[in-house]
């Protein structure tokens, strides 16, 4: 038999799966706005955050400096089009 936590931590990430399910089934259009980024910068600013939020000490700052110099234009980039043609 399972354990009453184990099961309770299925439980929640059933709920979590059904959540992200339904976001994507009533936001499908809002989600469309992804497409005007490179998948390298969205993945990419994700995984940069991830991750610098759980490596103090292992962070190459000469990494984060280029993401700010040469990946942020690229992304501001593409929200200046977005807000300027919504």
């Amino acid at each position: 038999m399972y354990s009453r936590t184990a099961l309770e931590k299925i439980a929640t990430i059933v709920k979590k799966i059904n959540f992200i399910q339904t976001i994507v089934e009533e936001k499908g259009g809002e989600l469309e706005i992804l497409s005007n980024f490179e998948k390298q910068d969205t993945k990419g600013s994700y995984d940069l955050r991830t991750f610098i939020a759980h490596n103090y000490e292992g962070v190459d700052l000469y990494i984060v400096e280029d993401v700010i110099n040469e990946r942020l234009p690229v992304m501001l980039k593409s929200i200046t089009k977005i807000l300027k043609h919504p």
